[in-house]
């Protein structure tokens, strides 16, 4: 069954609605995780907050991160992709609806709930990535997991533009309040995603896989053939893992190299505020661009990863990234044509 999977030319229509739901998933996912950027440039005066406190609403979610790509990516094999990819959803919108309902200087409670958003978008990501790569040929799964990740800044630029332009109607909880709505979306678009073949055959179902596999390749299932035999049911343990060394250190060192890219992408709206001396929805209008160019950005990259080689494009974007951090370090207050070099 998986054979037929892999030997696909072309993808069919409801591989492609896997992807659009992962996609639009993490990119609602993501808008949920970024609205405290946007808050905290509205609440920072008023309420009085220090750095350090700032600082820990923003640190919370770092905290729980780890821990939430272990949980979830451990009921995903337990429970299965679909069940675990809904409950991310949940965790993550419910968590961001919640601070809506935070007292005035209530930064305590701030950090409470977004300790458990970071629970749901690092699980979320993690789930989805994998569902995708067990529903498509491995010929895509490289350019459809990349063209996931691409999109993710357009929950930053959804984010910007309701803190833009409709914050002075419905005020700073009203955004997150907003952030209970992308869940019924995804939810609903998620309702009809099978279980993974993958996960089905490791359970000894391989009849559901078959189903599975039909739906994704939309022929009948009857055509796909069942082994005379059936292959025994693996039982593998996450200590497994660490029989290759050299890949876990790799992804984890990748995964550290975007601490400093969250960590601003964070403070950035109240880093405008504060240095150009401009209100939260003037900033948040500045964040706008800043998205669009991120998107452009991560387009461009997965473009070169595959003209220039993974390696080649790899050192381009971080050295790039490096250099144009530090000029708008130094250059933060030099401004040509009245734009600032820091935005």
């Amino acid at each position: 069954m998986l054979e037929k999977l892999d030997a696909q030319q072309t993808l069919t229509a409801n591989q492609w609605k896997i992807a659009f739901a992962a996609t639009i998933g993490d990119m609602l996912d993501f808008f949920d995780f970024g609205l405290i950027a946007f808050v905290l440039a509205f609440i920072v005066k008023d309420w009085h907050l220090t750095f350090g406190g700032s600082g820990l609403i923003l640190l919370a979610s770092g905290i729980s991160a780890p821990f939430g790509s272990l949980l979830w990516g451990w009921a995903a094999d337990k429970i299965g992709r679909r069940k675990a990819m809904i409950g991310t959803v949940l965790n993550t919108s419910i968590a961001t609806g919640a601070m809506a309902l935070t007292p005035e200087h209530g930064w305590i409670y701030l950090v409470i709930c977004r300790f458990f958003v970071g629970f749901g978008v690092t699980g979320m990501y993690s789930v989805d990535i994998t569902i995708i790569q067990e529903f498509v040929p491995t010929a895509r799964r490289d350019w459809l997991t990349g063209l996931t990740t691409t999109m993710l800044p357009a929950g930053s630029l959804l984010g910007a533009l309701l803190a833009a332009y409709a914050t002075p109607y419905i005020g700073w909880r009203g955004l997150f309040a907003v952030g209970l709505l992308p869940a019924f979306l995804t939810l609903y678009i998620r309702a009809w995603v099978p279980e993974s073949p993958y996960w089905l055959m490791r359970m000894g179902r391989f009849e559901e896989a078959r189903q599975s596999v039909g739906w994704a390749l939309q022929m009948d299932p009857k055509d796909i053939t069942l082994p005379a035999v059936a292959p025994a049911v693996e039982h593998t343990r996450w200590l497994e893992l660490f029989k290759y060394p050299r890949s876990i250190f790799a992804g984890a060192l990748t995964g550290l190299s975007q601490t400093g890219g969250v960590g601003l992408g964070l403070w950035r709206v109240t880093l405008l505020v504060m240095v150009l001396q401009i209100t939260a929805p003037v900033a948040s209008g500045l964040v706008v661009w800043l998205s669009i160019s991120a998107i452009v950005g991560r387009f461009f990259c997965s473009w070169i990863s595959d003209a220039w080689g993974r390696r080649t494009g790899g050192v381009f974007s971080c050295l790039t990234a490096a250099l144009t951090m530090a000029l708008a370090g130094y250059l933060h207050n030099v401004f040509i044509a009245g734009v600032s070099l820091l935005d």
